[in-house]
């Protein structure tokens, strides 16, 4: 079975521990609307960033469940950025390397994503 839109909305209300009513009330978008997506209405796109946001994750994952359901208000990441923070340079470059291997990403793809990244913007 596929995994929906909607699916999805559920799972990320669930791991809040809220209910369509809380969704609405948080993002202004009316009750009778989210219900209408669970009967097969089509959210529109900004309705959709406003659930995203409110649930901590990205219309990506809602809407096709292609990146990662952690958005940019997510604690985990808030930690994660926290941690890196507080790391010296060498110690990055070393995680850099960590992630690398565990997403079977090589090691020359982040050194050019590093080196576009430190591009001067003229």
């Amino acid at each position: 079975m596929k995994e929906t839109y909607q699916v999805r909305i559920t799972i990320m209300l669930a791991k809040v521990n809220r209910k369509r009513p809380w969704l609405a009330n948080r993002t202004g978008i009316p009750i009778g609307t989210i219900n209408g997506w669970y009967r097969g209405r089509i959210p529109r796109v900004d309705h959709l960033y406003l659930v995203a946001k409110a649930l901590g994750t990205t219309v990506e994952y809602l809407w096709a469940g292609t990146d990662s359901e952690i958005g940019e208000d997510s604690p985990c990441k808030k930690r994660l950025i926290h941690w890196i923070d507080m790391m010296s340079d060498d110690s990055i470059i070393q995680l850099e390397h960590i992630i690398a291997a565990l997403g079977n990403i090589s090691i020359q793809s982040i050194e050019r994503i590093r080196n576009e990244l430190n591009k001067p913007i003229h």
